[in-house]
């Protein structure tokens, strides 16, 4: 008996203590360990990415909103220098009010114009309600004296009105007197529309004592007074220009960026939610987890029963389809007869993805490429847009031979500012798409029409000397005369074009900006003797001795 229980406990301890189809599994869970530390590692980092472009993104919005700023302030800054040169030719005061109401009437953001005589009282106004207001405590109108130049107020709160708006000075040195402006936020309300885009993003201006100024509607409840100890508010007034995540005023918590707004000490603030920038990659690293714990114990109990042939080699399949799908390359697939039962799904779900991201690829490029054509194309006449048509010129100049020469029509309709004050900017726009329609009908094969802006158009001519260019701009101007668009202001009664021709071979001119100021000085020359006509340009010296 002892001798067979020392044969028992030698035998016991020479067992292994671990299983061959443990140590199977425990192979498998090796396998499969690391592939999901790494795809977790990889969502993380795509995490991150992800993050870094919704903060590049919202950083850009905020870039847009100054962008959009800076076009009226340069716009604003235009016409006053305008008024202010208008008013010093004045002879007296009491046209004053007259001649404010006629720049302001085609300024939308502009709430009116007024004029600050020398005591530093406004003595006259399009607004009556500012008469006689005192604004000799206004930075703005010192500095403006000060400087005699175009000036800007941050934000602050009108007396005429009670409303925020940004004040815009200038200085008519003949009269010693200031031109008013006051910027209103309406495009605060355009830049609603980009904001409105993206569900859950807000945006608000910020003034520099923590007051919140503006606000895009239907974004959450912001407070009007501002938080100023709120870390939100504190990171923006402490800096000019930044990003961060926060907690916004109404408690969501978002990716923000802000910005300061050209010439003032107010920032933009814009945010985006970040559950709907990172909730899906979030919701993908969850399910990773889950399913690759799934897939763990899944593997290893087809570790245990099946091996080499019915696991390593489907899962290694699977990996290669799957890493070709995640590289892009949508055309491989599963081949079904090869799989068993448990295996199917899987590929059945990577062909579908496949499919699905086919599909999707192929529906983004569409919309892209109807994307691209909006932005070239000008809504209203149907012509291309400028940008087009800058795009056209570079490119014809940079193609077109030495000696070859390249002409173009700047053309204007006559007197259409008169055209819209008599019958109205919807009759405007109906001249405008029938002269855009008129014109693209009488231009030859290659030739470029576009719409320059306002009632101005132009009309690229590859390859067509002077004589050409004049034979087309005449036919266009008989096209255009022969519609007969009844024009009461107009001394013939109906609308006319204008036309100025340039031509020159890229060897005469260093670049395009010079065949564009060529034409545009033919058409002011055209204007100058009577309009309805033609004007060629020629080189002054070849002028002078015609």
């Amino acid at each position: 008996m002892p001798t067979q229980a020392r044969q028992a406990d030698r035998i016991t301890a020479h067992k292994p203590r671990v299983s061959v189809r443990a140590r199977i599994m425990i192979l498998a869970l090796l396998l499969i360990v690391p592939p999901m530390i790494d795809r977790v590692r990889l969502l993380e980092n795509t995490r991150t990415e992800r993050a870094a472009r919704a903060a590049e993104e919202v950083a850009d919005l905020a870039q847009r909103s100054v962008e959009a700023q800076s076009e009226i302030i340069n716009s604003t800054r235009t016409l006053l220098q305008l008024v202010g040169r208008a008013y010093d030719a004045l002879a007296s005061d009491k046209s004053c009010a007259a001649l404010l109401s006629g720049f302001a009437a085609d300024v939308p953001w502009i709430s009116g114009l007024s004029a600050v005589g020398p005591n530093d009282k406004i003595s006259c106004s399009t607004r009556p309600a500012s008469v006689g207001i005192d604004v000799s405590d206004r930075d703005y109108v010192r500095k403006a004296r000060q400087s005699g130049d175009f000036v800007l107020s941050d934000y602050l709160i009108e007396r005429a009105d009670n409303q925020p708006a940004l004040i815009a000075a200038y200085l008519a040195t003949g009269k010693d007197a200031i031109i008013l402006a006051p910027i209103e936020l309406q495009w605060v309300e355009r830049f609603a529309d980009v904001i409105g885009q993206r569900k859950g993003a807000t945006a608000f201006l910020l003034g520099p004592r923590g007051t919140v100024l503006a606000k895009l509607p239907g974004r959450g409840v912001l407070t009007e007074q501002g938080a100023p100890d709120d870390p939100l508010i504190r990171a923006a007034l402490s800096q000019s220009k930044g990003s961060l995540s926060a907690a916004g005023l109404d408690g969501v918590h978002r990716i923000f960026a802000f910005d300061t707004l050209p010439g003032t000490d107010t920032r933009i603030v814009v945010g985006i939610d970040e559950r709907e920038a990172l909730g899906r990659i979030d919701r993908d690293i969850s399910i990773t987890f889950f399913a690759h714990a799934l897939f763990g114990l899944l593997g290893m109990l087809l570790a245990w029963f099946c091996g080499e042939r019915f696991i390593l080699e489907p899962v290694r399949s699977l990996a290669r389809t799957a890493a070709s799908i995640g590289r892009g390359e949508l055309e491989p697939r599963p081949m079904r007869d090869r799989w068993t039962m448990e295996f199917a799904p899987l590929a059945s779900a990577l062909t579908d993805m496949a499919k699905k991201l086919a599909e999707r690829e192929s529906e983004l490029r569409a919309a892209n490429q109807h994307l691209e054509e909006l932005a070239l194309r000008d809504s209203l006449s149907g012509l291309p847009n400028r940008r087009s048509f800058d795009a056209r010129l570079t490119a014809t100049w940079r193609a077109a031979e030495a000696k070859s020469p390249i002409s173009l029509l700047m053309m204007d309709v006559d007197h259409f500012k008169l055209f819209n004050d008599s019958r109205g900017h919807i009759e405007g726009d109906n001249c405008l798409r029938l002269i855009g329609k008129t014109l693209e009908a009488t231009l030859r094969r290659g030739d470029f029409a576009a719409r320059y802006g306002g009632e101005e158009f132009v009309v690229l001519l590859p390859g067509a000397d002077s004589a050409e260019a004049h034979d087309i701009a005449e036919r266009a101007r008989r096209e255009i005369e022969a519609l007969r668009i009844a024009h009461e202001a107009a001394p013939c009664g109906f609308v006319t074009l204008s036309v100025g021709i340039a031509t020159f071979a890229p060897e005469d001119a260093a670049s395009e900006q010079a065949l564009m100021e060529a034409a545009d000085a033919a058409l002011y020359e055209a204007k100058r003797h009577g309009r309805n006509t033609i004007a060629a340009w020629a080189p002054p010296a070849l002028a002078e001795a015609g």
